[in-house]
């Protein structure tokens, strides 16, 4: 009567442990789903910010419970899930929490719009040269990226190096650094910048500026040689570039390779666009234009904006 009854609890342990491994295996998949769900909800309420910013122009925060890791147009990436975003030119860095602002590039007959999208936290230049180029190239990264003063997150500004000493300060905004902050050091004759190795890791991101190609020891940022107020090169330890803008810096800087590219692969397209429409403005316009100097300033930009029109790469022409 021993081996029945053995047998039938034998039974009931293994059918137990079975139910509590499959009752286990089946909450573990609920909870993945619940997980993956919330994280999917985070991507379409940063989605649903970007399109707001992009059409009010308001400057806006989002933080998120996981990472975005990339933007890999049209989509947003994460470890829940993946959102396209289409239609919206967009900059970003991998991160939970960004200060999110509608920038624009200004061609005086037709404007670029754009979305960046910045961690909170430090950002520092290190300018080897006190010249008028390299202090207009900081104040038009500066401009572009968005003042914090009314967000929770803040993006707060640092310059260096003095010997080895860096100067930062989370009160620091955009407003204060590019008007008060970089004329003194600038414009201080006692005070001479050098590279330096930046070790804070609080420091999201670091930009060495010189009028020349020379080694710099920040290689987790990049190097920026402005040979004019807009234009220049972006050197990473990998690649060197072009950039027509400080847009294309912040592109680099932010979302590397990638971002560049697809924000001068939206912006000459518009472009075009834009120079189509131009000239059917431009020529209806002529019609009434009687003053010959005023014909012949018309004349010129309609060459200028069929040369942009009909040109086959327009990204390389612009480079030479």
């Amino acid at each position: 009567m021993m081996a029945p009854n053995l047998f039938k609890i034998i039974f009931g342990l293994i059918a137990s442990a079975f139910i509590l491994i499959v009752v286990f295996r089946l909450s573990s998949s609920y909870m993945d789903i619940g997980e993956v769900s919330k994280g999917i909800n985070e991507l379409r309420g940063f989605k649903k910010i970007v399109n707001d910013v992009y059409t009010t122009g308001l400057v806006s925060e989002y933080e998120m419970g996981s990472e975005i890791k990339a933007y890999i147009p049209p989509n947003l990436v994460s470890d829940k899930g993946v959102m396209e975003i289409a239609r919206i030119p967009l900059i970003l860095s991998p991160a939970k929490h960004f200060i999110i602002k509608r920038g624009e590039i200004d061609v005086e007959w037709w404007k670029f719009y754009f979305v960046i999208a910045v961690p909170a936290g430090g950002i520092i230049f290190i300018p080897l040269n006190k010249t008028a180029i390299v202090l207009s190239t900081i104040r038009g990264m500066v401009e572009m990226l968005p003042a914090t003063d009314k967000t929770k997150g803040k993006i707060y500004f640092g310059i260096g190096c003095n010997d080895s000493d860096i100067f930062i300060s989370k009160r620091w905004g955009k407003e204060y650094f590019s008007e008060r902050v970089l004329p003194y050091f600038f414009y201080n004759p006692e005070f001479e910048f050098n590279d330096c190795l930046v070790n804070d890791k609080q420091l999201a991101f670091i930009i060495t500026l010189s009028e020349e190609a020379v080694e710099f020891k920040n290689k987790n940022g990049i190097l920026v040689i402005p040979e004019t107020n807009e234009t220049g090169y972006i050197l990473t330890k990998e690649k060197r570039y072009f950039y027509k803008n400080p847009l294309d810096i912040l592109a680099i800087l932010l979302g590397g390779e990638r971002a560049y590219n697809h924000i001068n692969s939206v912006f000459f397209k518009e472009l075009k666009i834009a120079a189509n429409f131009k000239e059917r403005e431009m020529n209806l316009l002529q019609r009434d234009i009687e003053d010959e100097e005023c014909k012949k300033l018309s004349d010129e930009f309609l060459d200028e904006l069929d040369e942009i029109r009909m040109e086959e790469s327009l990204e390389e022409a612009y480079k030479h």
